[in-house]
């Protein structure tokens, strides 16, 4: 089974893991589980899966084989009726992580093939607009708040800001080398983004600028894993090995 490619509803209810084969949902409460086939003519493996907010539907990315052309796609599932819909079609396009807006309206789906993100209106299940992020992006948050959606771009150390109002880059900020994983705050003010090694830069959502630098404590060894507590005041960092870290009180201080 591919990395990542399990998701929880919100109400920690139900819990979904996919593969090529199978999508499985087990209900958290009774522990009962419900296994469903995937499309036959869904032949690559799953590259990733989010669930909307309001968990009315699970959506799990299919990629395409990286040497030919086809079709990548985005299977919507049903979390009440287990019904699976039919498939949205993304030509040429790799699926590697899908985030929704907080109202579930749209899905954005990005795709490290060709370095885009396409906007899915769930109320159709149709692609409304297709976006051009930094190179070899490889994966895209929503912030809490709704306002902005970050693409962490490691092939040319940047973050994409699209403005979701509009559906728009806004800003690329630059960063360290290779960002790979980035978190943000409840209270949408900060961003996170884990950098190669063991340095995280802070974004300053209200400035979209990186206002501080911080080096974690895990020996020099890549930070592999971000957590923001709930309540905001304390960032959680594991390393490749194993060391844990973390920054506590006025982290995103500028």
């Amino acid at each position: 089974m591919a990395s990542g490619c399990t998701a929880i509803t919100l109400d920690n209810v139900y819990l979904y893991s996919a593969n090529s084969s199978s999508i499985v949902k087990i209900d958290r409460t009774n522990g009962q589980k419900y296994t469903m086939d995937m499309p036959p003519y869904l032949e690559n493996d799953v590259s990733c899966i989010s669930v909307t907010p309001n968990s009315e539907y699970v959506l799990i990315g299919v990629g395409i084989d990286m040497t030919r052309s086809g079709f990548g796609y985005v299977l919507p599932v049903s979390v009440q009726s287990d019904e699976l819909l039919p498939s949205i079609q993304l030509l040429n396009k790799n699926p590697c992580s899908i985030a929704c807006t907080p109202d579930s309206q749209y899905a954005l789906v990005l795709s490290d093939s060709d370095n885009t993100v396409s906007v899915v209106d769930l109320s159709s299940f149709s692609v409304t607009d297709t976006l051009s992020v930094g190179g070899n992006p490889t994966s895209i948050t929503v912030t809490p708040d709704g306002r902005y959606a970050l693409v962490v771009n490691t092939g040319n150390d940047t973050v994409s800001i699209i403005d979701i109002d509009t559906f728009s880059i806004v800003t690329t900020i630059p960063l360290g080398y290779q960002p790979h994983s980035l978190v943000v705050t409840p209270d949408s003010h900060f961003a996170f983004v884990a950098n190669n090694k063991d340095v995280v830069s802070v974004i300053l959502l209200d400035s979209l600028s990186v206002v501080q630098t911080l080096t974690a404590n895990t020996e020099g060894v890549l930070v592999s894993l971000l957590a923001v507590s709930p309540d905001g005041n304390t960032l959680y960092m594991v390393s490749a090995n194993g060391i844990f870290s973390q920054f506590s009180n006025n982290i995103g201080a500028s």
